[in-house]
């Protein structure tokens, strides 16, 4: 197994994971309550929560992107395949 594979396949597994997506999500809600439960004059936590966030759904954007690249890969192939004389 190639390793772009190997990386796409256990992107799906992490994403799939009930225990890896409920971490995710509790975090992120908690995240969001504490932004909203600051006080007005508290921009270090926002920034804080906002920042904690923003790199949660970087990590969801990376895994994605892992498995997109597997299936562009793979359909490059099957392309390539299909003009090769």
């Amino acid at each position: 197994m190639d390793d772009l594979k190997l990386k796409s396949d256990q992107a799906q597994q992490l994403l799939n994971n009930p225990a890896y997506r409920n971490a995710l999500e509790a975090v992120k809600n908690a995240q969001i309550e504490r932004f909203l439960s600051s006080s007005q004059d508290d921009t270090k936590t926002r920034e804080e929560a906002h920042s904690i966030i923003l790199a949660l759904s970087a990590l969801e954007y990376e895994l994605v992107s892992m498995i997109s690249d597997q299936v562009i890969s793979e359909r490059k192939t099957v392309t390539n395949k299909r003009n090769a004389p």
